[in-house]
């Protein structure tokens, strides 16, 4: 994945979502830090997931990846316990490395950029605006998406942008993977990360985002 770094406190905040992989489940499932202690063991959210409980046996292994400030981390634990109740959760052990790798490979440059966005599953489009942007991704902030439908965000989802980039004539369209997520009562945010997209347009952006810079630095 990148850079392996071996721990002793793990700096992940509670709150925290996860993506985990287990042993025996296909699927890559969602949870979220829930406590710790540190050197000896993290507790997590036990994943939604039918069928799960056959694989929360102790022992079996499987891997924890979150991202913070734009760099993905990786690491490998196992299972101690399960437990339902006072709440659904697993106990794993803490890890003695983590694996790093920097998302933001590109400039990236504070924006105020009008968009749209839609969400697989999803045809409805929510207006919102892109704070942030690079070749390779952006933030997008929007105040629309309800309650009921931001259920459809999930990490490593897919989504579709439309936006003005200044100085290209009309709206672009590029779609994305959700990368990172930020729900709260009022706005929702959302991490992309680009897929593939043409030369042209790629140039359009690194244009946009040298021109930005230039200009706040002036």
């Amino acid at each position: 994945m990148g850079e392996c770094v071996k721990v002793k406190n793990l700096l992940l905040g509670m709150g925290t979502d996860l993506l985990v992989d287990i042993s025996g489940v296909q699927v890559r499932l969602k949870s979220m830090l829930v406590g710790m202690k540190p050197d000896q063991y993290l507790i997590i959210e036990t994943p939604k997931a039918k069928g799960i409980e056959a694989n929360l046996r102790a022992g079996n292994d499987m891997t924890i990846i979150f991202i913070c400030n734009g760099i993905v981390h990786g690491f490998r634990s196992s299972i101690m316990s399960a437990i339902e109740s006072p709440a659904r959760v697993v106990f794993i052990t803490f890890p003695d490395y983590v694996e790093t790798h920097e998302l933001r490979q590109s400039r990236r440059v504070n924006c105020y950029l009008p968009a749209e966005m839609n969400m697989a599953g999803d045809e409805i489009k929510y207006d919102g605006v892109i704070l942030d942007i690079s070749r390779l991704g952006c933030n997008f902030t929007t105040f629309t998406i309800p309650r009921r439908n931001s259920r459809l965000l999930q990490l490593g989802g897919k989504v579709d942008l439309t936006f003005d980039l200044p100085g290209v004539e009309g709206k672009r369209a590029i779609s994305g993977e959700i990368m990172n997520l930020n729900l709260d009562d009022r706005t929702t945010s959302v991490g992309v990360r680009f897929d593939a997209m043409g030369d042209d347009l790629e140039k359009k952006i690194e244009s946009y985002v040298e021109s930005a810079s230039e200009y706040f630095q002036s």
